[in-house]
């Protein structure tokens, strides 16, 4: 069920706006910035200049069976260009559910072992996600995960409780016949752990149907009003859909930091499909899919979103791994989001909300 969904229609009003000191004052309220990490691989890998990874392994254990969960030896070298930084014995298993089955080469997780890292000074974060090409055209493959890291550097823009990310070239290369390889972009997100310690939360695995009253709501709409800019349908709160949801270690409040972005209208992937059960026909089409909230939260969010918009689409245009054409329709898709927002009319806490705003997309009343 999707009762907190509604479909955007071009006559819905629009809020006056307010002063962007009072969502200056708002956020700084409601959101505590998070604490430093300390040192970590990730941050040693963002510290290498010209970083390149490469991956020795048994490639028929990456593309072959599709249903097995086994983990399986690799070594993982860095390098700084053509120089090796570090070399790292460590292990491998296919994941995710839809790209898994769809991908030519799926997404991998890297498990790197504890003690090692620590003895290299290293903190313990040590389970990694890599989004990997899935497209087996090499162009299309790199252009869709450079997409999908400009989506997650967006998403750093508006809020730092956010997976950082790590655009590379990753060369994946047959432990017993090194002439096999692939070389590819490769997506490398911040460990779960290190998000964990860098904001100062705990992580709730497992976890949905967060209550309303106990969510951090300044976080919530700032992700549900990304998700819209994006195009992104593909998530939801109730059943946390590529979402995590992580308890803050200051007010016990829930914040919800959001993944994948695959599916979103901006990237526009070959692969991706439009959810119909919000009533969508196109993957470009929106739908808010967020919480009710106070008028307040959502007046300075607004605020915010419209104060970061030029840095936003600079970030977009910064992007040269792109061609011209595509970064100007990821802008082009930025820029369509800001009427959308001013016309956005979402329930507010404390008025009273139409039901028949949600009635028509609910899968239930969906003939």
């Amino acid at each position: 069920m999707y009762p907190n969904v509604l479909k955007i229609k071009n006559s819905m009003k629009i809020y006056t706006k307010l002063h962007n000191w009072l969502a200056v004052v708002l956020l700084s309220v409601l959101i505590v910035l998070p604490t430093t990490a300390q040192n970590s691989l990730f941050n040693l890998l963002q510290s290498v200049e010209k970083l390149e990874l490469k991956i020795i392994t048994d490639l028929d254990k990456i593309t072959g069976d599709r249903n097995t969960n086994e983990e399986f030896p690799a070594t993982f070298e860095i390098y700084n260009k053509k120089d090796l930084v570090s070399s790292w014995d460590i292990k491998l298993k296919q994941r995710g559910r839809y790209r898994r089955k769809v991908c030519g080469f799926p997404p991998i997780k890297l498990d790197f072992d504890k003690d090692q890292l620590e003895d290299r000074g290293l903190a313990d974060f040590d389970k990694f996600k890599l989004v990997t090409h899935c497209i087996d055209d090499k162009v299309i493959g790199n252009e869709n995960v450079t997409k999908e890291h400009l989506v997650y550097e967006l998403y750093n823009l508006i809020s730092p409780y956010s997976y950082r990310t790590i655009l590379t070239k990753v060369t994946y290369q047959d432990r017993d016949d090194k002439r096999r390889k692939v070389e590819r972009y490769a997506l490398l997100l911040e460990p779960t752990s290190e998000l964990e310690y860098r904001i100062n939360a705990e992580e709730m695995e497992g976890f949905v149907n967060p209550p309303i009253e106990e969510t951090n709501a300044v976080v919530e709409n700032q992700v549900s009003l990304f998700e819209y800019m994006i195009g992104n349908e593909d998530w939801g709160i109730p059943m946390m859909r590529n979402l995590k949801a992580f308890r803050s270690k200051e007010d016990g409040k829930y914040i919800l930091v959001p993944y994948d972005f695959d599916f979103s209208g901006i990237i526009n992937t070959s692969y991706a499909v439009p959810n119909s059960e919000v009533g969508l026909a196109s993957v470009e089409e929106r739908a808010f899919m967020g919480n009710p909230t106070t008028n307040d939260v959502f007046q300075a969010n607004k605020n915010l979103f419209i104060a970061k918009k030029e840095a936003l689409l600079k970030r977009l245009d910064d992007q040269k791994k792109l061609t011209a054409s595509q970064r100007f329709y990821m802008k082009k898709y930025v820029e369509s989001f800001y009427p959308a927002l001013e016309a956005l009319d979402i329930p507010i806490l404390g008025e009273e909300v139409n039901e028949n705003q949600f009635n028509e997309l609910r899968p239930e009343n969906k003939k």
